[in-house]
């Protein structure tokens, strides 16, 4: 996968961002807020890893549809090309979307002893609407103290979580010990961590937007250019990075994938899909009110009724498998 399976960290390109860089004043999807709360291993789950490893591939089924960026994800994966942690969403033209939870070339602790040591592990927990799912390396060791040393005494525990109600995304860090970072991080003093959209690894750009983290892995600052930014180090036992949907859909300017599949607009209440403007499945419909909080949540090609709710102006967001497409509704009181 061209950059990912050659190089431990991301390395940009200046010349990119003229064309193809997020531009600082558009509005970003996501925003970053740094916590702290306690560590809490995942309790069961299902294995993703049954031996010791090295950069190993799966799937992780969501069990829920998720919202990252523009795409509707059913799974993720994580592919053995990647010589860091990330999980793609499956690729779009070439490109994947990215979560990347811990930049840095992780191993299984025993795999110079033919032993597992280091569980990757994925549960889905919560009641339709409000599921979650969660992904943890647990124990993990890092390839180059392995290699040089030995014997591995740097390790990292991590999980990441997708929310179905909101669709946010958590990064959460638990028990870390890194002597020596320039050895486990390629020279550098910590690991990439973030989110990208649309990367294209035959030309090592990234198409859509990008939130990279930098500096003071406490406090770290949200980077929204395509550089080379890596934190200064791990993040402390008990940190969770939150990465929050902006629900502005209602006020946003772009008419991008706008689409008419729902009638009549305006509405009293209850709408039904227009079946002569449908061109292929609707899979699900998020209804977001004018505040931009998410409101219902459909299945399928059924009616929504919006009855009770106030009169104003709501979006939906209709979910097909070609992408998101956007129909703005005015519900009117009736009388």
């Amino acid at each position: 996968m061209g950059m990912l399976n050659q190089r431990l960290y991301i390395h940009f390109l200046f010349g990119v961002l003229m064309l193809f860089g997020i531009k600082e004043s558009e509005a970003q999807t996501y925003t970053l807020t740094v916590t702290s709360e306690p560590y809490q291993s995942l309790q069961g789950g299902q294995a993703l890893v049954n031996d010791f490893w090295d950069d190993p591939s799966f799937t992780v089924p969501l069990g829920f549809n998720f919202e990252f960026f523009n795409e509707m994800l059913q799974s993720v994966v994580v592919d053995a090309s990647f010589s860091f942690v990330s999980m793609a969403a499956p690729p779009v033209d070439d490109m994947f979307s990215l979560l990347i939870p811990f930049g840095a070339d992780l191993v299984d602790r025993g795999y110079l002893d033919s032993v597992h040591l280091s569980p990757i592990r994925y549960k889905v927990t919560g009641s339709p609407g409000s599921k979650v799912l969660t992904v943890e390396w647990s124990n993990a060791g890092f390839f180059q103290d392995l290699i040089i040393n030995g014997t591995s005494t740097d390790y990292i525990n991590f999980q990441v979580r997708l929310y179905e109600a909101n669709g946010d995304i958590e990064y959460h860090y638990g028990p870390n010990a890194v002597a020596d970072p320039p050895l486990v991080f390629n020279g550098g003093p910590g690991p990439v961590v973030g989110i990208a959209e649309q990367y294209n690894p035959a030309s090592d750009m990234v198409l859509g937007e990008v939130l990279l983290l930098s500096g003071d892995p406490a406090d770290p600052g949200a980077q929204t250019d395509y550089q080379n930014y890596t934190l200064d180090g791990p993040p402390p036992e008990n940190t969770v990075y939150r990465f929050s949907r902006e629900q502005t859909g209602i006020f946003s300017p772009e008419d991008i994938h706008y689409a008419q599949l729902f009638g009549p607009n305006p509405t009293s209440g209850t709408l039904h899909i227009l079946t002569s403007d449908l061109v292929e499945p609707v899979q699900e419909v998020h209804v977001y009110d004018f505040q931009g909080r998410c409101i219902l949540r459909s299945e399928g090609q059924q009616d929504i009724v919006l009855n009770g709710w106030p009169s104003g102006l709501y979006e939906l967001r209709i979910f097909t498998p070609s992408g998101i497409k956007r129909q703005r509704i005015s519900l009117q009181a009736s009388f």
